[in-house]
């Protein structure tokens, strides 16, 4: 039981800190958002003074992923919490494994297609003969296999609780 406090408290930490992210993250982009496209944004030498749409898109829907996952990690705590009452093979523990995973694979295919969404933003350089303006165009592709391999490994965990649950049911009667 030590380990699974040390689970309950670390993932409270994590949902925590990212619930904070989640509030303070749009707020930020706001800021940034208003600057840029007002007075410009330095950052790393570079004077950006435009964003492009795929840029601005491409970030909403991260951030929407993201909230996914932070509801995925709402989910887990719920687990967590049925262990602790000892509702192991509990329907409902099944479930919650079940609908992390279902979300965890439409996470992985959706940042997979965020990443295919063309980003593109405009901004200038100083250099000792005077100012350079850049328009970049690029594509951010990768894979997100990860995501998708945990969902499925929840899937695996929800099938296998609930053949245990049988087995359980099973081996109740037979007593």
């Amino acid at each position: 039981m030590k380990k699974l406090n040390l689970l309950k408290v670390i993932t409270d930490i994590v949902y925590y800190v990212n619930i904070a992210a989640a509030i303070i993250a749009p707020l930020v982009a706001i800021v940034v958002l208003f600057k840029i496209n007002s007075a410009g944004f330095e950052y790393d030498g570079k004077q950006y003074t435009k964003l492009g749409a795929g840029l601005i898109i491409s970030s909403l829907l991260k951030f929407v992923l993201y909230l996914a996952l932070v509801y995925c990690l709402f989910l887990f705590r719920k687990i967590i919490l049925l262990f602790q009452k000892l509702k192991v093979f509990d329907n409902v523990v099944i479930d919650l494994f079940h609908r992390i995973g279902k979300y965890l694979i439409l996470i992985g295919f959706g940042f997979i297609l965020v990443s295919c969404i063309p980003i593109n933003y405009y901004y200038t350089t100083y250099h000792p003969g005077g100012f350079t303006n850049h328009y970049e165009f690029e594509y951010n592709f990768h894979l997100s296999i990860v995501w998708i391999a945990i969902g499925l490994f929840f899937q695996v965990l929800s099938e296998v609780f609930s053949n245990a649950r049988r087995l359980k049911e099973e081996n109740d009667l037979t007593i």
